[in-house]
């Protein structure tokens, strides 16, 4: 069986088709950006985290002098999508959701004259899960608001058109959204031409939490 039943032609190993604009399979070394509250916020490929292979990406909210509220985030700055169409996915696993307040999934998109914001939130502790609407505020998707188990591997993915500053969809799991022309935040003013992917996660009290990712990918294919 093929691994890859794509509607496009690829010549080699699908990183090189036109229109993906990152592949990573957490096998080597991290290359996201790492920020966080605690001294020791760390986001580093570890066996612990593997989806697939031997490696995924371990975000870790650091345990110097963990605090709740502690964050952690990952930055991955990229090209735009040609075709304004940009496709988010990337598996996702909490060993202890209690330990987690809410982990985010968003872009930040650079025009060269303005800076977007389109993001999801999810709440295990509710469960709640929300969208970041025009104005910066947090809309509730209901059909999103169940738990998740520990340890379980889960699909998050979001599309967006970026040429209208728009959102497409949202996935949370087994459940798909549709989101079609809803707008997502102007941000402000920012001379910068880009996409920025970036993993979030939020700690719930006073230890330290990670959350797993791999299989993480971005570009203009819906089906890849």
């Amino acid at each position: 069986m093929r691994d890859h039943q794509g509607v496009f032609n690829v010549s080699s190993d699908l990183q090189f088709a036109k229109g993906i604009m990152l592949l990573d399979d957490c096998e080597g070394v991290s290359n996201w950006t790492i920020t966080g509250t605690d001294a020791a916020v760390a986001g580093t490929m570890d066996a612990a985290a593997a989806f697939m292979g031997t490696k995924g990406f371990l975000l870790f909210s650091g345990d110097t002098d963990a605090a709740a509220d502690d964050y952690a985030l990952a930055v991955q700055n990229i090209q735009r999508p040609t075709s304004g169409l940009l496709v988010y996915r990337a598996k996702c696993r909490v060993p202890s959701m209690a330990a987690i307040y809410s982990i985010a999934f968003g872009v930040r998109e650079y025009d060269g004259s303005r800076q977007y914001g389109g993001g999801i939130e999810y709440v295990p502790g509710t469960p709640a899960c929300s969208y970041t609407d025009a104005t910066g505020s947090g809309v509730a998707m209901a059909d999103l608001a169940f738990a998740l188990d520990d340890g379980v591997w889960f699909d998050l993915e979001l599309v967006l058109d970026c040429l209208k500053h728009e959102y497409v969809s949202f996935q949370l799991a087994h459940v798909k959204v549709d989101l079609s022309g809803v707008g997502y935040q102007d941000v402000g003013a920012s001379a910068s031409l880009k996409c920025q992917l970036r993993l979030y996660e939020q700690i719930a009290g006073a230890a330290a939490a990670s959350v797993h990712w791999d299989a993480i990918y971005a570009g203009e294919f819906l089906e890849v």
